[in-house]
């Protein structure tokens, strides 16, 4: 399951379309799943994940530094780097 995910975000880093969203849009797409996760998280982590996909880390290493800073799964940090890759244009 979890080379699945690491696949499929690969997979939208890859071929993720440039981004149209803003940072307003990639917090309020992620709080109608992740209600527990405050504004200033959201946007501080997809900075982060931004900032460190920029120096080449691959995104298998952003999901795991997602879900060990905001203590969620596996796959709901998955999502978040995805929907960081598209709707920020990391």
């Amino acid at each position: 399951m979890v080379g699945v995910l690491l696949s499929l975000v690969g997979g939208a880093v890859a071929s993720a379309a440039p981004a149209v969203a803003s940072e307003d849009e990639f917090v309020r797409t992620l709080q109608t799943r992740y209600a527990y996760l405050t504004d200033q998280q959201l946007r501080a982590e997809g900075a982060k994940i931004c900032s460190i996909l920029g120096t080449g880390i691959p995104a298998s290493d952003a999901v795991a530094m997602v879900r060990d800073d905001l203590g969620v799964s596996i796959s709901a940090a998955g999502e978040i780097v995805s929907a960081a890759v598209v709707q920020l244009d990391c």
